[in-house]
């Protein structure tokens, strides 16, 4: 399995779901996906013999991502703030941009 796939098997899930449509949408289901992008791309950087700084760059955004949503936004959801909804939809935004950044990646790197 080359990486691509390995990425598209571990977080394609996430794009199934249709969490983003309901008017108060599963904490758990972001916190899990910010968790999943961050695993697969650790793994892939540890995979990884050659200094990949784009990777590098990924781990740390996702790592990033990863860390504020137990903050603020756990906190709008354990108090149903009406701002959680807004809140939740920004925090997928970001992962989504990055998981496309891995994926636009690692097409790049199997296209060498």
């Amino acid at each position: 399995m080359n990486k691509t796939e390995y990425a598209q098997n571990q977080l394609n899930r996430f794009y199934i779901e249709t969490e983003y449509l309901k008017e108060t949408p599963s904490y758990n289901f972001i916190e899990s996906y910010s968790e999943t992008l961050l695993k697969v791309i650790t793994d892939l950087k540890k995979e990884n013999v050659i200094m990949d700084n784009k990777l590098l760059s990924l781990r740390m955004e996702a790592d990033i991502l990863n860390a504020d949503i137990p903050g603020e936004l756990y906190d709008d959801y354990r108090k149903g703030n009406k701002r959680y909804r807004e809140n939740w939809l920004i925090q997928k935004k970001k992962i989504d941009d990055v998981t496309s950044e891995l994926y636009e990646h690692l097409n790049q790197l199997s296209d060498l």
